[in-house]
């Protein structure tokens, strides 16, 4: 491997981790640990920022799993907000 495919792959892992670093601290903030949400997902990353190869125009895969039985969730009750969180988490 050259020195400048090492140089972009470290870019990129850098550029990938620092955005997981943005999303975890987000999460954080915006979820607390009373919410019915916190303790009840798990994000899971996959695509290039699984990968840790996320370049500044690459999109955001994340799929969530959510630990709850039937009916109405903390999801499913406040969409708006986590609708909101996502758009706006990663790219401001």
């Amino acid at each position: 491997m050259s020195q400048l495919e090492k140089t972009v792959i470290n870019e990129l892992k850098t550029e990938s981790n620092s955005r997981i670093n943005i999303l975890k601290e987000r999460l954080k903030n915006e979820f607390s640990e009373d919410d019915k949400f916190y303790n009840k997902v798990c994000v899971y990353a996959c695509g290039s920022i699984g990968r840790l190869e996320m370049a500044s125009n690459s999109d955001l895969d994340l799929f969530f799993i959510i630990m709850q039985r039937g009916g109405e969730g903390p999801l499913s009750t406040n969409i708006e907000k986590y609708n909101f969180f996502f758009k706006t988490s990663l790219y401001k």
